[in-house]
Order: structure tokens, then sequence, then C-alpha cells
């Protein structure tokens, strides 16, 4: 009895290929396995199969007119049959025949990114013009506070030594609260605060106004901090090929593909300026500066 060589691609969910290391039998599943033998009794065939493991690319015709890849296999007298989901482009069609597509995939840009998942992410929120915006808001207040506290403070304690004398004033109730201001600044900053311990209304109105910045300031923290903790990796959004000949990156293709040869044959404008952005291609995509 014949037996029908057929070659079998790792490309799941079609087809799994799984073992063949030291010169073991590879396992083979997946659809097109099942399909295989349907497809036989269909045609009234009545032939066994030999399965190979097959890794390499789809192929093109090269400049002395052979075929690489499963192209090559087929064109060659290789194999009589592969398992192996190809674009039938006008070339290929020329010399091989092809079931009906019984599957549309299409190709996406795939971008990496850059994860962002360190201990400086409390700082993603806010810009670093931000950050020293805020943290010179907060020594202004600060500073504005102990200064208010320190004139009201000289008003209140020249007026009691008017009514009871120099002789009876305390040193607690001369010396400035400076360190207290500080801490209530800060305090209300991280959203512990409480009322201020002056009791100036000049104070009290300034501590006000920095409690409800602080509380707006919060909010804006918080929000940002939850985007950037769910979505923990930033990445561009390519949307059309435009768009990637805009950024000027360079990018890939799997080698010996219908679209490697799509760049390197369309008059497409897009295709064009991208042409000389990409690094040769590879049948892993973690070759030259891709990786």
């Amino acid at each position: 009895m014949a037996v029908l060589r057929v070659l079998a691609a790792h490309r799941p969910p079609l087809c799994f290929v799984e073992g063949g290391e030291n010169g073991s039998q590879p396992i083979f599943s997946g659809y097109l396995i099942d399909l295989l033998p349907t497809l036989l009794i269909q045609a009234n065939l009545q032939l066994a199969y030999n399965l190979t493991a097959y890794n390499g690319s789809g192929g093109k015709l090269q400049a002395d007119g052979i075929w690489s890849g499963v192209m090559g296999q087929l064109t060659g007298g290789h194999t009589d049959l592969a398992l192996f989901p190809l674009t039938l482009t006008s070339e290929r069609a020329q010399y091989i025949k092809a079931t009906p597509p019984y599957m549309d995939d299409g190709y996406g840009i795939l971008v990496k990114t850059r994860r962002m998942d360190s201990a400086y992410s409390f700082l993603l929120p806010f810009t670093g013009v931000t950050w020293a915006v805020l943290m010179g808001a907060l020594l202004a207040t600060m500073l504005l506070l102990t200064l208010l506290d320190s004139v009201t403070r000289n008003a209140r304690l020249r007026a009691f030594e008017r009514l009871h004398g120099a002789q009876h004033t305390s040193k607690k109730r001369r010396d400035g609260k400076a360190m207290n201001h500080a801490i209530e600044a800060i305090m209300m900053a991280v959203g512990n605060g409480a009322a201020p311990t002056s009791r100036s209304w000049a104070v009290k109105i300034v501590y006000i106004a920095w409690a409800v910045f602080c509380v707006i300031m919060l909010a804006a923290y918080t929000a940002n901090l939850t985007a950037n903790m769910t979505v923990s990796q930033l990445g561009v959004s390519y949307k059309s090929l435009q768009d990637l000949a805009r950024s000027s990156m360079p990018f890939g293709v799997p080698a010996d593909s219908s679209i490697a040869a799509y760049f390197y044959n369309s008059t497409d404008q897009a295709a064009c300026m991208l042409l000389p952005l990409m690094v040769s291609p590879c049948m892993d995509m973690t070759c030259g500066s891709i990786s």
C-alpha cells in the first residue's frame, strides 16, 4: 500500500506537535490531524500516511527559482501533503493546490511594552513638575502659617503686656510654633490633619484653604494611582501602518511569509515608507533590534 508523506507544523490550534526531542517520536494532535483521515475517506483514498514534524516557514520563491520553506518541500517532491496554515498568494497558487479557506486570520502589530512595577510606582500619578509645585506649596504654606502666627502672637503679647505687665508673660507664651505649623501642614497634606492649635483667624483661614487644596490633590492622586496600578503597562497604540511609519521604529515580520512578500513587492505608500525600517525577517521574531 502506498504511503502518503505528510508534513505537520506546530501551529496551535490547528496542529500541535509535542515531543520529538532526542530522536523520540513526536505526538501530533489538533484540528488538522483529526481532519486528515476524514479527507482521505471522502476522497475514497485507501492510503496510509506518515506524519513528519516541520518547523519551517511558508516559503518564498528565491532568485534561483527554487522555493524555500514548506513550499519548497511540496514543489521539490519531498512531501505529498502539508498540514500548514499557508496564505495562498497568486504566486504560490501557480505551484500548489490548497483546500478552500476555512479560517480567516489577520496580522496584528505587536509592540514590546515597558512594565512600570517598581519601587517608584507611587510617583507615577504626578509628573516631576507637579511634585515640585506641591513641595513648593507645602513649604510656602508652612512659612505663611508660621509668619501669620508670629505676627498675631506678637500683637496679642504686646496687648497682654500692656494690661498685665511684662513680668507676667510666660516663656511658653513668648515661644513661636514653627514646628507645630510644619507638622500640621504635613499631616493635612497626607490626609490626617486636625484643627490648627493657633487661635489666630488668619492662620485658620490659610489652613482651611490648604486643607481644601490637599483634599483636591489627594483625590487626583488616588484616581491616577488606581489607574496606573490597574494598567501596569505603558505602550504605544498603532492602529495602522501609517502610525507605525510615523513612529520611525524598527520592526520585523515572519520570514518567508506573505506579509514579508507584501512589504518587499508592494507599491503601497505606507509599505514603501516602512521597508527601510524593517529588520531582517526571522522565524521566532527574537532577532535584531526588535527582540
